[in-house]
């Protein structure tokens, strides 16, 4: 048996440490993957909600404008009939922008709940690497500690 150091068997566990390869790494990764991507299709279609409530806004801004009194003391019924097409006109495009808003805003809970699921499965992942690595360290750390036992009976007989 060769004579191996208290100090060089704790060296081989912290080498062994780093060693360590996570044998579901590729499924981590793939996890991974998986997630930024539906961060990604989170984050455009929140980008896409904004968009869409800032033209709401907008169209009701124009909306109470076009509802202020006006100060005209003469009313041309021509400029009169075209206003009111035009107050219809944005009341439509408001309903229409509004039902849009509520279809991408069903579209990023969707999305939400897939990223939540995603990352789950992520966290599930990076747990059970975390765990095999404990395992693997204690592992190391219980031969390292059998090697020093060997180690005290060597010198024992030794020095007997």
């Amino acid at each position: 048996m060769s004579y191996t150091s208290p100090i060089e068997a704790r060296r081989r566990v912290i080498i062994g440490a780093k060693a360590f390869q996570f044998k579901l790494k590729f499924v981590l990764d793939m996890r991974t993957r998986e997630l930024e991507k539906i961060q990604q299709r989170f984050a455009t279609q929140q980008h896409k909600v904004i968009e869409i409530e800032t033209l709401i806004r907008q169209a009701h801004t124009v909306l109470k404008q076009q509802l202020a009194p006006q100060a005209e003391t003469v009313i041309d019924p021509v400029v009169s009939q075209q206003r009111f097409r035009y107050i219809q006109y944005l009341k439509q495009q408001i309903a229409h922008l509004q039902g849009t808003l509520q279809t991408e805003t069903q579209k990023l809970e969707w999305i939400r709940v897939e990223m939540k699921e995603a990352h789950i499965k992520k966290r599930s992942m990076e747990l059970l690497e975390e765990k095999q690595r404990k395992q693997y360290i204690h592992l190391l750390e219980t031969q390292e500690t059998k090697e020093i036992e060997d180690i005290v009976i060597a010198r024992r007989h030794r020095s007997s």
